[in-house]
């Protein structure tokens, strides 16, 4: 149920919205005209009908429809950018996880990273396959998830969620973070490779060439 703020910001600019042109009705148009407001995201949203809420719920491949109510102004924002459009998600409560709408998505890198780390590894997949980056992407997904595993007294884990008072974000705001943690995988990876079996090899090798090469453009992604 809409509640009554959002009902008041509703009935405050139905002339707004009605004013909008049939052409305008798309996800181009909509963010068009929310860039000619001066209107939070949760703000406008209140303004569009249920046809234009309809289109930022297909932009975003979400299954069930929007619900105001239900969002936070993080899940509200991100809404206004374009489908995997991974430079402008924000991460407004910085807990490593992107909200668009409800939903909940890990993006590496995230929101917060320096511009020199996103674009350190939009070089390192540029050549890759879907698989591929999945799988490099994988590589920092794993150091997010095992950051928020705990071992239990009784030798049980215990896995938090976001949302979970305990839950911690993973990565860090600054360069220094970065290279740390990159070399700190560096050296796990080369030991694996140098432990493990021989069924492990291939994938083993992957990561380490990734987080390698990831390390060689962030050098020269700082140097400029």
């Amino acid at each position: 149920m809409i509640n009554a703020v959002t009902e008041s910001l509703a009935g405050r600019y139905t002339e707004e919205q009605k004013s909008r042109s049939p052409e305008d009705n798309s996800f181009a148009g909509i963010l068009s005209d929310k860039q000619n407001t001066h209107l939070t995201a949760r703000e406008y949203l209140a303004t569009l009908s249920a046809q234009e809420l309809r289109i930022l719920q297909q932009e975003h491949r979400l299954a069930d429809a929007i619900n105001i109510s239900e969002l936070s102004n993080e899940g509200a924002e991100n809404l206004f950018v374009a489908w995997g459009d991974k430079r402008h998600y924000q991460d407004l409560n910085n807990d490593g996880i992107v909200e668009i709408g409800k939903g909940k998505t890990f993006i590496f890198p995230p929101p917060n990273a320096p511009t020199a780390v996103k674009d350190a590894w939009d070089k390192t997949v540029a050549n890759m396959t879907f698989s591929e980056r999945i799988k490099a992407e994988g590589i920092f997904l794993a150091v997010q998830l095992t950051a928020n595993i705990q071992e239990m007294p009784d030798g049980s884990y215990r896995v938090y969620s976001p949302g979970d008072a305990a839950y911690r974000n993973a990565f860090g705001n600054s360069l220094d973070f970065y290279f740390g943690m990159l070399r700190n995988l560096q050296k796990q990876l080369e030991k694996d490779l140098r432990t493990l079996g021989a069924s492990e090899t291939n994938n083993i090798s992957f990561r380490l060439g990734v987080v390698r090469e990831f390390i060689d453009n962030l050098q020269q992604a700082t140097i400029r």
